[in-house]
């Protein structure tokens, strides 16, 4: 019997071991990923700012969608990557851009975008 009990503390240990490092595995959340300084400018043809514009980021399955402020501006962070970029904003025509960077060298992201008056196209934006 006594060999029994010196050999019950050493598995008991091993066990809680196991679960703890287990557990540590587990609960790590993977860290974000970084994300970069973005600046999107929307004007009109005259350079007037555009206030209330839509503008929507998508990469993939990702969609970010925003709004211009009162100055026609917007100041977000995003992932690096490729990302469409739809604007659209009553009494101007929907504008698409295909291939908007954001580079993970630190440079902030710029996009001008000049709206042009008509009709915006429908959308679920």
């Amino acid at each position: 019997m006594e060999r029994i009990h010196r050999k019950l503390p050493v598995c008991g240990t091993v066990l809680l071991l196991v679960l703890v490092v287990d557990a540590f595995s587990r609960g790590q959340p993977s860290a974000p990923a970084p994300t970069y300084e973005v600046y999107v400018i929307i004007t009109d043809a005259q350079g007037a700012a555009i206030a209330t514009a839509k503008v929507v980021f998508e990469r993939g399955s990702i969609t970010i969608p925003t709004q211009t402020g009162a100055d026609g501006t917007v100041h977000l962070r995003l992932p690096s990557g490729h990302y469409v970029v739809m604007i659209e904003c009553r009494g101007f025509k929907t504008t698409k851009v295909v291939d908007f960077s954001v580079q993970p060298d630190g440079t902030p992201a710029v996009l001008r975008v000049v709206l042009h008056p008509g009709r915006e196209a429908a959308s679920p934006l």
